[in-house]
């Protein structure tokens, strides 16, 4: 059940953002085009929640239901007609099986990073807006960036899933679309799509650094920077095509 709460809550995070990227690229976007919308909304998401977050988190929420809510009307009203290719398909499931299967049966993330997120994430929670400290369990002032923890504390405390599932799912549903981001990416250099399609098998089954490995570390940080850089290499590709 947290699972299925959190990747609803990334779905809702992701509505206005990629529902723009859809009007803004027209209502009949390649399943390449489309993909790279997602890294834009996430990317729209993090600033707006990383603004209203100096107020209270309150304040994100109330503007993301509304914006989800337009972002729904305009699809509707829009249409888009999106077709993906089957080998995609088959591909994304598999590689996304592989990575949510451990996720689903262990209790806590494995590794050392989580532990230092989860307890800024559950700072953000408690008070509902940016910390700046470790207070009240350390008196050290926090200088690491604080959008993964923002986004952590925000769908804990809206969904009431235990962190640690949060955490886990997180890091395995942006590794699972880092896997289309890649095939996107090569798709857009390369206009090959079987070269593409060899790209996210090579980079969903065979890699570990900066793939499978996150999972053994749990470096959700460093996966979502890494998600929102290729998603603007894949764009600017586009764009040069």
């Amino acid at each position: 059940m947290d699972t299925t709460l959190t990747v609803a809550a990334v779905a809702l995070l992701l509505l206005p953002g990629w529902a723009l990227w859809i009007r803004m690229v027209g209502a009949r976007p390649s399943q390449e085009v489309a993909l790279s919308g997602l890294p834009f909304a996430l990317a729209l998401a993090m600033v707006a929640l990383h603004l209203c977050a100096y107020a209270s988190l309150n304040l994100f929420v109330a503007l993301w239901l509304l914006a989800g809510a337009a972002a729904a009307y305009s699809l509707y009203r829009q249409r888009p007609a999106l077709r993906f290719d089957r080998t995609l398909l088959v591909l994304a499931a598999l590689a996304a099986a592989i990575r949510f299967a451990p996720a689903l049966v262990e209790e806590f993330p494995p590794g050392w990073d989580p532990y230092f997120h989860l307890l800024v994430s559950r700072l953000v929670e408690e008070q509902w807006a940016h910390v700046i400290t470790l207070s009240p369990f350390e008196d050290i002032r926090i200088r690491y960036p604080t959008g993964t923890h923002l986004l952590l504390g925000l769908i804990t405390g809206c969904t009431g899933a235990s962190r640690y599932s949060v955490f886990q799912t997180l890091l395995v549903l942006f590794g699972s679309l880092s896997c289309l981001q890649v095939y996107a990416w090569v798709h857009a250099a390369t206009d090959n799509r079987r070269w593409a399609l060899y790209a996210l098998a090579a980079y969903g089954f065979l890699a570990v650094l900066g793939s499978l490995g996150y999972y053994s570390w749990g470096g959700l940080p460093n996966l979502l920077g890494m998600y929102l850089l290729a998603g603007c290499l894949t764009i600017v590709a586009q764009r040069d095509a």
